[in-house]
C-alpha cells in the first residue's frame, strides 16, 4: 500500500489524474503504481520489469525502470503485518 507521494505528479497520476505524466508513461506509471499499492511484501514486487534495490548511500531504496535513465524509487515501510511504502517519487538518477 502507496503511504506517501514525494512526487505531485505520481499522486495526481495515483488519483486519476495523469494530465502531468508524459502520455507515453502514462500506462507504465500506472502499472508500477498499481504494482506498489497491492503488494504485500517486496517479494510481490520481483516480478515488476525493471525492480532493483539501489546500493551505496541509497541502500533501503528501490527503484522500478519508467524509462532509460528516469525510475519509481520508492521505500518500503512494513509496519507489522501490513506492507507500506512511502517516498515514492520519480528521478533520473543516472
Amino acid at each position: 500500500m502507496i503511504k506517501r507521494f514525494r512526487s505531485n505528479a505520481l499522486r495526481d497520476a495515483f488519483r486519476g489524474e495523469l494530465r502531468r505524466i508524459t502520455p507515453n508513461l502514462r500506462q507504465r506509471v500506472t502499472d508500477i503504481l498499481d504494482a506498489l499499492e497491492n503488494a504485500q511484501s517486496l517479494a510481490d514486487l520481483e516480478n515488476v520489469v525493471g525492480f532493483h534495490s539501489l546500493s551505496g548511500d541509497r541502500a533501503g531504496t528501490y527503484a522500478v525502470t519508467l524509462t532509460r535513465n528516469h525510475r519509481i524509487t520508492f521505500v518500503p515501510e512494513p509496519e507489522g503485518d501490513v506492507f507500506h511504502v512511502s517516498r515514492v517519487d520519480i528521478e533520473d538518477y543516472h
